[in-house]
């Protein structure tokens, strides 16, 4: 099969995967969609990202894939011929036993409080509950100031839990009520949160840590 990137055709061929992607119900926010699509068809988020953003065709392969994945055709995607099949309506995905959520940066507050997220505000659901318990959720690294731990939009496994000791990657909650995910140290009366192990602390504070909220 012969794709050609002509930049209206690619135009053409994202609406209409958007299209497929919102009739099946999948979050329609830009880095929540890409994950979605990512993790479903086994691919980066950077791909995912091109294909719904119109910058590049998938191949044939993952095309196929689509195609079954978000309940449309081949053809449909490519040229515009057919439908999307009748009665496609968006819904809200379903947990799967042990599976957690894989949640916004918006909805960790919400959730570990109050154990409740909005479907928008949850990308889809993933094996791992036997790691983190049943209040745990998956987040994507939101930069690339954490590497080379930790890679931008790599997959964080939380579990808010257990209190946070010196050393742990936590997601904590700074004086201004913002999240951040930074490692914590703790050192006799200062606690410090750095980038990775080689970097110097960023925000230092005395006990009590009033401007850190463990959540590891």
């Amino acid at each position: 099969m012969k794709i050609l990137n002509d930049p209206k055709r690619l135009a053409a061929f994202a609406q209409r995967l958007n299209e497929a992607l919102d009739a099946a119900g999948v979050v329609r926010k830009g880095l929540g969609r890409q994950v979605e699509v990512a993790h479903a068809l086994h691919v980066s988020v950077r791909g995912a990202r091109r294909w719904i953003e119109g910058e590049a065709y998938p191949s044939p392969e993952k095309l196929v894939e689509l195609a079954e994945r978000y309940h449309t055709t081949v053809d449909f995607l490519l040229s515009g011929r057919g439908a999307l099949p009748a009665g496609s309506t968006p819904h809200a995905p379903e947990p799967p036993p042990g599976h957690i959520p894989h949640l916004t940066w918006a909805a960790i507050i919400p959730w570990v409080e109050q154990g409740v997220a909005v479907p928008d505000d949850i990308y889809c659901y993933l094996p791992g509950q036997d790691l983190v318990g049943p209040r745990g959720f998956a987040v994507s690294v939101p930069d690339d100031t954490m590497l080379p731990d930790f890679p931008e939009a790599g997959i964080l496994y939380v579990d808010p839990e257990p209190t946070a000791v010196s050393g742990d990657y936590v997601l904590a909650r700074t004086e201004t009520g913002d999240l951040t995910f930074k490692r914590l140290i703790r050192d006799g009366g200062r606690t410090s949160l750095t980038l990775t192990r080689m970097n110097p602390p960023l925000l230092t504070q005395t006990d009590p840590p009033t401007a850190v909220d463990g959540m590891r």
